[in-house]
């Protein structure tokens, strides 16, 4: 067995096979709007490897009855998805009864661990290679999370770290690196009714962190996903995803900020911050004057005031540094502290305010670009702003059936939930 890397992620089928599935759907559930995104699927024309895919419906409506990711309003957000599905359907021409989604909810985590088992022959064989990842993932958990994704990140013999793919080769022992990204499954189980009250089947789920960086990142990079209620968190070292996380910090924090610091309604400030938001002050900013609804006087009458726009930078800056220096520490924390030596990718709808990327730099020490959504196959401008980032990925990681990858719980571990998750189509289920 190879790795699975960022390769096998961001270009699935690279080799030239069949797609998993034809027709494919995602669903990203957010904040701030939840979208929904049909695509055909076809190999490369021509005999080329890899895959392409055509987008064929596209559905996104404000999202009602979720924060953070977690639904919070169950009868609001199933509303809220079947718009979305519906206008993604309408588009295409025909109906979709599974999707595969993404979850940042439930405080996702990541951890690694070390298994080894005794190579029977002296020899690695596929046996082998089996036993040993059948034994990582299974391993029983005592906190009672679930495991979104069990993925091998490197092999040993007798102790030698650093062997890609170990099959023919001789050794006593046989030991393998496991990243495990785990969530709390009160929120993933809300999120999997939420979907099944719509007739909808879940076929596989994705941490957002994963998704996003599928289609924005490159091997060796990490990726920043800013959405409106949570910032989430990937990293790729030598093409190999090793950690994943999530703060529930969001552009929508700073719309709240800015709402309370400018005394203006919520839908006054959301606009200011599109319009005017910046990170960064500029040499007229306290000469520049921004006309708003500030809520005020007599019987809480609308009146219009002028602020100067370095107003809003000083509300606005905090905050996203505030993001930014939580992600660091939560980093450093997890024993990734040289982020300054590799690039980051800002990608999510928040990430567009100005001068995210220079409070980024400043922050992790490196360097640091916006990434826009990548499709293969699929123009740029299929998907519009950095906001798309997830679902786009969402789709290429629906290919990617083969690589490796544990999705949530097998029907067999799951002891305790079968009878749910069963009737929920086996959503978390093993990818082996």
């Amino acid at each position: 067995m190879i790795l699975p890397t960022f390769k096998s992620l961001a270009d699935p089928d690279h080799e030239g096979l069949s797609p998993r599935k034809p027709v494919c759907a995602a669903l990203d559930i957010g904040t701030d709007k939840i979208t929904c995104v049909i695509a055909r699927v076809r190999g490369k024309t021509g005999g080329a490897p890899g895959l392409d895919f055509k987008v064929v419906g596209v559905g996104h409506v404000a999202s009602q009855g979720v924060k953070a990711g977690v639904i919070v309003d169950l009868a609001a957000a199933e509303t809220s998805i079947r718009a979305a599905v519906d206008d993604a359907e309408r588009a295409a021409g025909f109906t979709v009864d599974e999707v595969i989604v993404n979850a940042s909810c439930g405080r996702i985590s990541s951890e690694v661990f070390e298994i080894d088992v005794a190579v029977r022959s002296g020899r690695v064989t596929e046996d082998d290679l089996g036993q040993v990842l059948k034994t990582a993932r299974s391993q029983p958990r005592d906190d009672g999370r679930l495991t979104l994704h069990s993925i091998p990140i490197g092999f040993a013999l007798d102790g030698d770290a650093g062997i890609a793919n170990p099959l023919g080769m001789y050794g006593e022992r046989l030991s393998v690196g496991m990243h495990v990204v785990t969530a709390e499954p009160a929120p993933l189980k809300n999120l999997a009714l939420g979907i099944d009250r719509c007739h909808i089947k879940i076929d596989r789920v994705a941490v957002s962190p994963l998704a996003s960086a599928i289609s924005t990142v490159t091997a060796d990079e990490a990726g920043i996903d800013m959405g409106a209620g949570s910032t989430t968190v990937s990293v790729f070292i030598e093409g190999l995803f090793v950690h994943a996380d999530a703060i529930a910090l969001g552009g929508g924090h700073v719309t709240l900020d800015l709402a309370r610091g400018l005394s203006t309604p919520l839908t006054q400030a959301e606009r200011i911050k599109a319009l005017h938001g910046s990170c960064l002050t500029g040499p007229v900013d306290d000469r520049e004057a921004i006309e708003i609804e500030a809520v005020g006087g007599e019987g809480g009458a609308e009146n219009l005031i002028q602020v100067p726009k370095s107003n809003l930078v000083s509300i606005i800056r905090p905050r996203v540094e505030e993001i930014f220096e939580m992600l660091r520490d939560r980093l450093r924390g997890a024993g990734l502290d040289n982020m300054g030596e590799r690039r980051i990718i800002l990608t999510g709808g928040a990430s567009q305010l100005t001068g995210t990327t220079e409070v980024a730099s400043h922050i992790f020490g490196g360097q640091v670009r916006h990434g826009s959504p990548r499709l293969a196959g699929c123009p740029p401008e299929t998907f519009t702003g950095p906001g798309f980032a997830c679902v786009a990925g969402l789709l290429t990681y629906a290919q990617s059936a083969e690589v490796g990858l544990h999705d949530g719980l097998s029907e067999t571990e799951d002891h305790n939930n079968a009878g749910y998750f069963g009737r929920m189509g086996r959503w978390l289920k093993q990818s082996f």
